[in-house]
């Protein structure tokens, strides 16, 4: 009865761990998806630019539901594509229009 209990316990401190794990990755993904937004249609940076980052996201996206799928490694994957489009947007001020 004990041993049920804990492993019922255990459980469901894992299911609400990979809740907060879910909001996060969900979260990053939309300020990066905002940020792709901002950076092509207000700074005008172009797709070329855009797309290395873009398919990344996708690659990162496409991991979702699969059994060993991680949301905490995938909100730190957005964030990090995130900091990079920074960087393009930071030395791009050429295509700025």
């Amino acid at each position: 009865m004990l041993a049920t209990g804990l492993v019922l316990c255990c459980i469901m401190l894992t299911s609400c761990s990979a809740g907060g794990d879910q909001a996060a990755a969900q979260r990053s993904k939309a300020r990066l998806d905002n940020q792709l937004a901002y950076a092509r249609n207000v700074l005008g940076i172009p797709r070329s630019l855009l797309a290395p980052i873009q398919a990344q996201e996708q690659k990162v996206a496409a991991g979702s539901g699969g059994f060993s799928y991680n949301y905490k490694d995938a909100a730190a994957n957005y964030d990090l594509l995130y900091t990079q489009l920074i960087g393009i947007e930071q030395t791009a001020p050429e295509v700025r229009q």
